[in-house]
C-alpha cells in the first residue's frame, strides 16, 4: 500500500511543517523590512523644498504658525532624520544579508 493514500483511496494532504511556517514568517519579515525602509524615503520625497512651503503646510494642517527660520530648521531636521533612519535600515538589511549568506 502506498503511504500517500488512505484505505478509501483519497490522497492524504501533508500537514504543514515548521519549514513552511518559517518560510512564510521570513517572507512577511522581509516585506515588513522593505515597507519600513520605504517610509523614510516617502517622507523625504514629500518634504517641501523651501521653508516657506513647510510653514504653510504646517499652518494648513494644524493651525500652528511657524516663523520662516523655525520652518527652515525643522525642514533640515526632518531631512536629517529621514537620511539617518534610511541609513539605519540599509545597514541592518545588509548586515542581515551578510549573516544569512555565511
Amino acid at each position: 500500500m502506498n503511504s500517500k493514500y488512505c484505505n478509501c483511496d483519497h490522497t492524504i494532504q501533508p500537514l504543514p511543517t515548521d519549514e513552511s511556517k518559517q518560510d512564510k514568517k521570513q517572507l512577511r519579515q522581509g516585506f515588513t523590512a522593505y515597507v519600513k525602509m520605504a517610509i523614510p524615503v516617502f517622507a523625504f520625497v514629500i518634504i517641501p523644498k523651501c521653508p516657506v512651503c513647510l510653514a504653510g503646510y504646517i499652518a494648513l494642517l494644524s493651525g500652528v504658525s511657524l516663523s520662516i527660520t523655525t520652518a527652515g530648521y525643522l525642514r533640515i531636521g526632518l531631512i536629517i532624520v529621514c537620511i539617518l533612519s534610511l541609513t539605519y535600515f540599509i545597514i541592518r538589511h545588509v548586515k542581515r544579508f551578510v549573516v544569512n549568506n555565511h
